[in-house]
């Protein structure tokens, strides 16, 4: 038998490793430990005993939660690592070392040819879960972190010149390698999530040649294995299926690289390429069926059928479909010449004891007069200037809290120009970027892009966006945002840039972060706290960031470059491109053409989602995290006070939510604290109810002055601000704030019937503290009459002088007290147990 035919016999067509093949071809990880708990069997560890497989196993599956949760603490305390600081990245480095420090410390020892073939064994096992990984979660630093422990393990964790340990050493390598690859495909994934076609061609070609010559490198290396005979036959087919499993892998997803550089890319490229001039239609329309045919190749294709790139194949076809069947239909299609996106980013601060923002200085925007300490004088690594947020008169407040709690400031950076250089390599100069800081807590970091940025190496002048370039900026709010740059670059001699950021969102996340750790420092807080809120920071902003889409002017172009302004929303009927302006902020997008196939919203939808007709001039559209103002008519002024309403309604998001948490963190510790001392005094139950509705009333008088500041001088500045918190999630927030406050009333009330039965304990006690002086003097007075009687009754029968009938009188009057008092306790103690308890005391 030769090398090529022994290397085409299936070591996978068996029942051992069949199910483990199907399980990865579909991303499912259960018979590959299986197959790991299979290879460990009956294995001897260093020790002396078998291996613990079903507890290997078990740590592995917490570890892979914790590479889901991007939570390693908890693993970390299992390892004996130090837990990551709040607000830090996690050392993944130190996490998988550990990782696999405490997995192969079970195995047979390094220098021995089982402890190689182990260690093979689980590098596939690691890789090929890494590969699961990434169909779940987005794993970027641990994929790389893995590629570098199992390149360690390669050099280091297999010793010695043995046949066996050169091919297992060889097999670890090329996992190692296969991570490599998978880092490459993530490249794609991050320029695909922006939408950058141009950039996803690229990287897409790197990835397909790496795993071209890595699959080479795989056959050549079972052709080797398969005829080495110094390698024991079931060894060398152990080796062999475990590379065929690779091999397989690569076999799927290779293709998929291929098309998206050699087909993909380039039809989409050339899409966008002509929406400006709409002069090559028909041979775009061309190119774009080519690709698409050939998409619809690999689906139904015998590799198509079983992997997952199947899927994402599809996803990409059906854009390019659509972009075709656009172009041969002569659809007109949207160009923006006057356009701007504002990213809104609302948070709340820490809240203090009061229930307030703990940082009065910085609202204020004022140093004290004695130079006192101030809580922040430089965000994200640059120095602030706090000035006066511009209101307009629609917002006039009636009353001195009111202006207390509407004055706004705003912090700005007067050295630095933020710069944002996108995926494609276009690199906007100047963004506007502030943070907005109310009295009443409800803050904003807001950053602005336009039409009219600068743009780096394009002349100078506004630059028209096409549907996709409005697309690429929808996307760049959230954590979706693809492989980008920030960076507050300075812009005065002698000043040092700010802080460089991958993303818009990690540049806001700096900002509140730095807030955060000043508003705990100001308020002298535990650090748990802190640690509590740098936790969350990211993910709350993340979730909650608000997109506002404001269009000034806009065209229609049509094939040949016919152009028709868009001037009221009738006219937005059937231009493709609209939809990208009316569409929630999107997840991970699924082709470098995604908004092509965006549907058009039901007439229904349209209607609870669109305030039109009276609101003259002006579109206003909410699709909850979305806001899209159409004002091609409407006067500056007008567009600018709707835009302060969509800030407003944006805002109140943070405050609701931080109110919140500090509402139930306090009805939690007045539990805890109650629950730990069931016979707590009076005055602590007084001390408990008095805080719990000092909380519930700051939260509910809050409320209030937020809904106080929707009374605009006008109609129309309501209806915006109704229709807005109906649709972006302050509704939502403001019902569940309502239903916190409700618990948090009926904790009060059950807090004060215990008060109520406490201070009824209190004054029977002390009603018994007053009445027992009076009972003594009666009982002492009652003695002596006694002994008076007795002296009385003992003259009159002649036994004055008898010691013993003196004796027997003095035991019973002492026995008749006794019962008199045994008498007046039991009354008592029956008194109380038919008196009524508290409910909660019968739990």
């Amino acid at each position: 038998m030769t090398d090529e035919q022994a290397v085409a016999v299936d070591p996978l067509d068996c029942e051992a490793w069949a199910p483990v093949r199907r399980d990865l071809r579909r991303r499912d990880a259960t018979a590959l430990r299986v197959m790991l708990g299979r290879e460990l069997d009956h294995v001897i560890g260093p020790d002396g005993e078998p291996v613990d497989v079903s507890g290997l196993l078990r740590f592995w599956a917490r570890f892979c939660q914790a590479v889901y949760d991007e939570q390693a603490d908890q693993l970390a305390d299992e390892l004996g690592l130090p837990p990551t600081p709040a607000g830090s990245r996690i050392d993944w480095d130190t996490v998988i070392d550990g990782v696999f420090a405490e997995v192969t410390g079970q195995f047979p020892a390094a220098g021995t040819d089982l402890g190689a073939r182990c260690r093979a064994t689980f590098a596939v096992f690691a890789q090929a879960e890494t590969i699961v990984f990434w169909e779940y979660a987005v794993v970027s630093s641990e994929v790389a972190a893995t590629r570098r422990a199992l390149a360690r393990m390669a050099g280091e964790g297999i010793v010695g010149a043995t046949p066996v340990a050169d091919a297992c050493r060889e097999v670890v390598q090329l996992c190692a390698r296969m991570l490599g690859c998978l880092e490459d495909e993530l490249r794609v994934e991050a320029a695909m999530t922006a939408c950058a076609v141009d950039s996803v061609g690229l990287r897409a070609s790197v990835a397909s040649t790496g795993l071209g010559d890595l699959g080479d490198d795989v056959s050549a290396l079972r052709a080797r294995i398969v005829a080495d005979k110094d390698l024991d036959a079931e060894l060398a087919g152990h080796l062999d299926a475990l590379l065929a499993l690779v091999a397989d892998d690569i076999a799927g997803t290779r293709p998929y690289f291929q098309l998206l550089s050699d087909a993909i890319a380039p039809a989409s490229a050339a899409f966008l390429a002509n929406l400006p001039g709409r002069r090559a239609d028909s041979g775009v329309a061309a190119a774009l069926r080519q690709a698409a045919d050939r998409c619809r190749d690999f689906e139904h294709g015998p590799t198509g059928s079983w992997s997952v790139f199947g899927t994402e194949i599809r996803a990409q076809r059906i854009p390019l479909e659509t972009a075709a069947a656009a172009l041969e239909s002569g659809v007109e299609t949207l160009e923006l010449t006057g356009a701007e996106v504002t990213y809104l980013y609302p948070f709340g601060l820490p809240v203090a004891a009061t229930g307030t923002d703990v940082l009065p200085e910085l609202v204020a925007g004022e140093r004290p007069p004695d130079d006192a300490w101030h809580p922040v004088d430089m965000l994200a690594g640059a120095r602030i200037v706090i000035d006066d947020a511009p209101r307009s008169d629609g917002w006039l407040a009636s009353s001195s809290v009111q202006e207390k709690d509407y004055r706004a400031f705003r912090a700005v950076f007067p050295d630095h120009e933020l710069i944002l250089t996108t995926a494609d390599g276009l690199t906007y100069a100047g963004l506007d970027v502030d943070v907005l800081l109310s009295g009443m807590g409800n803050h904003i970091v807001r950053v602005k892009l336009g039409t009219d940025t600068q743009v780096l190496g394009s002349g100078g002048g506004p630059v028209a966006w096409s549907p996709h370039d409005l697309e690429q900026a929808v996307r760049r709010g959230g954590q979706f945002a693809g492989s980008e740059g920030v960076l507050l670059r300075a812009r005065t001699p002698g000043v040092a840039d700010g802080a460089a950021c991958g993303s818009l969102l990690e540049f806001a996340t700096r900002i509140v972060a730095d807030l955060a750790r000043a508003a705990h420092e100001h308020g002298a807080s535990p650090e748990e706290e802190l640690d509590r809120d740098l936790a969350v920071v990211e993910g709350f902003l993340a979730r909650y960031c608000q997109v506002l889409v404001t269009v000034s002017r806009a065209d229609a172009v049509s094939p040949g470059g016919g152009r028709r302004s868009l001037l009221d929303e009738s006219d937005l009927e059937g231009v493709l491109g609209v939809q990208t302006a009316l569409t929630a902020q999107r997840s991970l997008a699924q082709s470098a053409l995604e908004w092509v196939a965006y549907p058009r919203a039901d007439a229904e939808l349209r209607r609870r989602r669109t305030l039109g007709g009276r609101i003259q001039r002006e579109v206003i559209w909410c699709a909850g995290d979305l806001t899209a103002l159409f004002v091609p008519t409407a006067p500056h002024w007008r567009s600018v006070a709707t835009q302060a309403d969509v800030h407003y309604a944006s805002s109140l998001i943070g405050v609701y939510w931080r109110r919140q948490q500090w509402l139930r963190r306090v009805v939690d510790e007045v539990g805890e604290s109650l629950e730990a001392d069931q016979g707590a005094s009076l005055q602590v139950l007084r001390a408990a109810a008095k805080r719990l509705g000092e909380a519930i009333r700051h939260v509910q008088l809050l409320v209030d002055r937020a809904n106080e500041h929707t009374l605009s001088q006008d109609q129309q500045g309501r209806e915006v601000l109704q229709h807005l918190m109906g649709l972006n999630g302050v509704a939502e927030l403001r019902q569940s704030l309502d239903a916190t406050v409700e618990a948090a009333q009926s904790t009060l009330r059950a807090l004060t019937e215990r008060v109520a039965d406490a201070r009824a304990d209190a004054e029977e006690e002390a009603q018994r503290g007053r009445e027992r002086p009076l009972q003594i003097l009666l009982a002492v007075l009652a003695v002596a009459g006694i002994i008076d009687v007795l002296g009385w009754f003992n003259e009159g029968l002649g036994f004055t002088g008898d010691r013993t009938w003196w004796l027997g009188e003095t035991v019973l009057l002492v026995a008749a007290a006794g019962v008199l008092w045994w008498l007046g306790t039991r009354a008592w103690q029956l008194r109380d147990r038919d008196r009524p308890k508290d409910p909660q005391e019968t739990v």
